[in-house]
């Protein structure tokens, strides 16, 4: 099994042509699971909406640190339950990743 734990289905730079192609393209490739990785808010939905129509796509919501300018209370309001595992994600490995996959499939 494959799983790309950071990839970026929701760059704002593709058209939606090219993110249905590059969408047809992971699914048939040998890769199993995506994380679509939110770098601002706008792109964090994005990930929830993907996540929420491809089973095999996970979302990661959150700010890239170049990005925090943009970052009020509100915003971090709809992101701090979920950046912090973000955080977490990163500062513990693979560890991590692999039981927020487990959970997801637990809960379907």
């Amino acid at each position: 099994m494959l799983f790309d734990s950071h990839a970026h289905i929701n760059n704002d730079t593709y058209t939606e042509e090219e993110r249905e192609a590059l969408i047809k393209e992971i699914e048939s490739s040998d890769v199993s699971y995506v994380m679509d990785i939110g770098y601002d808010l706008e792109s964090s939905l994005r990930a929830v909406k993907d996540a929420q129509r491809l089973p095999w796509c996970y979302a990661v919501v959150g700010v890239h640190p170049h990005d925090t300018k943009t970052m009020d209370e509100d915003v971090l309001a709809m992101i701090k339950p979920v950046s912090y595992t973000h955080l977490r994600a990163h500062e513990t490995g693979r560890n991590l990743v692999c039981r927020l996959l487990l959970e997801k499939k637990k809960n379907l």
